[in-house]
């Protein structure tokens, strides 16, 4: 028998129908031949509910307040609008971004529980900030070129109650950014 070239977690088709017939012959398919699919959708949403079960439970494990994260971290931050707090590492230059800007950022984003979820590497990234959190959008404007920020955003100002990417609904961020440039 012929090696079949499979992506990696991949089944092949040849070991997919050997586990259909396996299954029919297991479900009696021999005499009802549609007995097997008849149950086929419903394998599919075993490990879609088991998995998300456990993120649900990870998320809830893994909450600390950004209150909680100030204190033990010994953070005096500013407060800014709907609960947004920030530090100005360097504000940079006089002219600042505004909501129809686009800024070029160098930033590094982690929660509380201090996991980086996600980061430039050393290669600026250029957005709309109209587009952004409302996090980004009432901090960013706050320094100038050349500026850097700390932005500790609270998930009304992040994505609220909704997953985002690995992120847990309801997860308070914090970011440091630098503002490369705006236009």
């Amino acid at each position: 028998m012929a090696q079949e070239n499979v992506a990696p977690g991949k089944v092949s088709a040849t070991k997919f129908t050997a586990l259909l017939s396996g299954c029919a012959y297991f479900c009696g398919a021999k005499k009802y031949p549609m007995s097997l699919f008849r149950y086929l959708p419903f394998l599919f949403f075993i490990p879609l509910f088991s998995t998300g079960c456990a993120k649900q439970d990870d998320c809830q494990d893994s909450i600390t307040s950004l209150d909680e994260y100030l204190t033990s971290n010994n953070i005096t931050a500013e407060t800014g609008t709907q609960g947004l707090r920030y530090r100005i590492m360097d504000p940079g230059e006089a002219a600042k971004p505004t909501i129809s800007s686009a800024v070029t950022v160098n930033y590094t984003g982690y929660t509380t529980d201090r996991d980086t979820f996600d980061m430039t590497a050393g290669s600026p990234a250029t957005f709309r900030l109209g587009n952004l959190i409302q996090g980004w959008q009432q901090g960013i404007p706050l320094v100038g070129t050349g500026g850097r920020i700390q932005l500790f955003i609270p998930s009304v100002l992040a994505y609220g109650p909704n997953a985002a990417g690995s992120l847990c609904a309801n997860t308070d961020l914090v970011f440091e950014i630098e503002l490369v440039s705006f236009q």
